[in-house]
Order: C-alpha cells, then structure tokens, then sequence
C-alpha cells in the first residue's frame, strides 16, 4: 500500500504568505483596497469630485482606497458646493479569520487567511459608509 505524500502546512501558508507579499508589496499591482460608495442627491444629475480626480454624475458609484478618509465635492449649477468626507473605521474581522484559520490548522484554512490578509483586508480597515446622499442647497438660500 501507497503511502499518502502530505506537505507541511507550515510550509504551504509560509509559500503562499511570501508570494502573497511580494505581490501586495508592488505598487503599480492595483491590489490597495478600495471599496465602491454609491452617491445620490437631490436634486440628482449632480457631479461628485474626488479628491483624487476621479467623478461622476449622480445616481452614480465611485470607488476610494481605504487608507485615508474618502474625500469628495458635489456640486450642481445653481446649487451651493457640498463638501463631505466619509471616514475609515478599523475592524477586527481580519484578525479574526487569520487566527482561526491558523489555530484550525488546515492548510484551506491558512491559505484563505492567507488571501485574506493580501487583497486588504488584512489591514482592518474599511470605510465607515458605503453610500452618501446629499441635499443641495439652491444659491439663494441661506
């Protein structure tokens, strides 16, 4: 009878862990996490700018990195500038799931943990909303 050939877990999560790294660790990769913010206004067909550059015309979905407060303008002719920002919150949920994939033992386990942690999460960051809705107010108004 054939004996099973079975590698060390160890070895499969410390493997995937480095690849992991140096993949997450280049900066032209497009692995920084960001997460989508749905905007919606009244009245809407207003334009959202982000502070890095990007915009759209709401009812419309942008996404930000979540290192730092997603900063944004929405603005309408006839309507004052509204200013906002949403801000990050930490979370444990990477934590978590890195420690009980390692405490299980499986290699799964440890390798979506693993995974995990590489495409941002691992970070325990996330923003504190994922949609806005802004009122304008009409130039007149105070």
């Amino acid at each position: 009878m054939k004996e099973a050939n079975h590698m060390n877990p160890s070895i499969i999560v410390a493997t995937a862990g480095l690849l992991l790294a140096s993949c997450a660790s280049s900066p032209s990769n497009g692995l920084a996490p960001s997460e989508p913010v749905r905007f919606t206004s009244e009245p809407s067909g207003a334009l959202v700018t982000a502070a890095n550059g990007r915009s759209c015309t709401t009812p419309c979905t942008l996404r930000f990195g979540t290192s730092a407060p997603a900063e944004f303008a929405v603005a309408l002719e006839g309507y004052k500038t509204a200013r906002s920002a949403i801000g990050v919150k930490f979370f444990a949920a990477g934590t978590a799931l890195d420690a009980a994939g390692v405490a299980s033992g499986d290699p799964v386990d440890m390798i979506a943990s693993a995974l995990f942690t590489a495409r941002g999460k691992g970070n325990n960051k996330t923003l504190e909303n994922h949609a806005a809705h802004i009122v304008l107010s009409p130039l007149d108004q105070q």
